[in-house]
């Protein structure tokens, strides 16, 4: 079962074994960045307390991650990084 709002909504699965739903590797999301907005990261900010302020869903920091290839993981975006923040309307497509 995925959650509503999960990155993986549109991920292809496979049975693997006979029984075990496997999911395959997920497609990066892209975005049109036309209408982007962009945060510098402070001090005890979060990816998904960010996208729960810009979205009102927390679930979708995977998009905020996405627009922003030059970070593989939160952990290495540092306070005075400027992110990009993808609008709305183009994170839903991914759903």
């Amino acid at each position: 079962m995925l959650f509503k709002g999960t990155r993986f909504t549109n991920t292809p699965a496979y049975i693997r074994d006979g029984s075990v739903l496997v999911l395959d590797i997920r497609e990066q999301a892209t975005f049109d960045m036309t209408n982007a907005t962009y945060y510098t990261f402070v001090e005890g900010d979060t990816v998904d307390g960010i996208a729960y302020k810009q979205y009102g869903n927390a679930a979708l920091w995977w998009a905020i991650m996405d627009a922003n290839p030059q970070f593989q993981h939160e952990i290495e975006i540092k306070p005075g990084d400027l992110i990009a923040i993808p609008p709305y309307d183009e994170v839903i497509k991914w759903l």
